[in-house]
């Protein structure tokens, strides 16, 4: 996309760049394009977020049950049980917080993704704008400059119709004329 805008054609007006209508139209549809895969990213980055949470709940609740087991068919004794117990619920609440953590930092990355392809979207929609309103700009002043070079031609041929007539048995003298009508034309 900025290559296009690079490599494009500068207008003599300036440091201002010419792009064809259809290559603005491709920019602004790729954009447009871009944003649902951004959006959809992010939405994959929820859902593989949500199948981590429940692994780690699954893997935290066969630990907590494993260790029950195991605590029930080795030991009897109700001291080592609740420590084994305790150790477990420790385990799956250290799980469960830095799964809620993970949560709100995706949460917080899908939001900065979202925001930063709303505003790119925005600044694209309004360089475009933006642009229209140069390119609009520009024709205008060359609509004015086709018209004075149309006027100041008008005005030489009244004023050759106005004069005798040539003699065109000189042709030098006719090259001279026609030289000097295509030179006043070009500075108009």
């Amino acid at each position: 996309m900025i290559s296009l805008v690079e490599n494009a054609p500068s207008t003599p007006l300036g440091d201002y760049k010419l792009l064809k209508y259809e290559d603005l139209r491709d920019l602004i549809e790729k954009a447009i394009t871009e944003l649902p895969s951004q959006v959809a990213d992010s939405r994959e980055l929820l859902e593989r977020e949500k199948e981590i949470i429940a692994r780690a709940e699954q893997k935290a609740q066969y630990i907590i049950d494993s260790a029950k087991r195991e605590a029930k068919e080795i030991l009897n004794e109700s001291a080592v049980i609740e420590s084994i117990k305790q150790e477990s619920r420790k385990f799956y609440e250290s799980t469960k917080l830095d799964i809620l953590e993970l949560e709100k930092q995706t949460q917080k990355k899908i939001e900065e993704s979202l925001s930063k392809a709303y505003r790119e979207a925005e600044e694209i929609k309004e360089n475009a704008y933006a642009y229209a309103a140069l390119i609009f700009e520009q024709m205008e002043h060359l609509n004015k400059s086709a018209e004075k070079v149309i006027k100041s031609g008008q005005a030489q041929l009244k004023n050759y119709a106005e004069k005798p007539p040539l003699d065109i048995s000189d042709s030098q003298l006719l090259k001279d004329k026609i030289k000097t009508v295509i030179t006043e034309a070009q500075r108009v």
